[in-house]
């Protein structure tokens, strides 16, 4: 059905993120789906393990985005996070859906 509204709209202003239990998996597919590097300063950057903020940044981007855009292009951008079965019932996955969830009713209530 995702596949088939994406495929009626040409996929215009539509982003896929496939959801992984390893949060530092998901966050680089995370930016890859919003054209988003995170910057890794040092070499050790590369290996650390990273907390659900850094998602926060590329989410805050994508809204900086959207909000821009929504007006000339007279509809909202959508980005769909497949497999969100996939995170770990663990604190760190729970997290991660809570974010996820308060950045999504966030967006909704504010119209744009």
């Amino acid at each position: 059905m995702t596949f088939d509204a994406m495929a009626a709209c040409n996929a215009d202003g539509v982003s896929v993120c496939e959801a992984h239990p390893d949060l530092e998996v998901f966050r680089l597919r995370l930016g890859k789906a919003l054209n988003y590097e995170f910057n890794e300063d040092t070499q050790t950057g590369l290996f650390q393990r990273r907390d659900p903020k850094h998602n926060s940044t590329a989410m805050n981007k994508l809204e900086k985005v959207a909000l821009r855009c929504a007006p000339i292009r007279k509809k909202p951008f959508v980005l769909i996070i497949n497999n969100v079965h996939y995170f770990q019932n663990n604190e760190e996955g729970r997290n991660m859906i809570l974010q996820l969830q308060q950045k999504a009713e966030a967006w909704a209530a504010s119209g744009k």
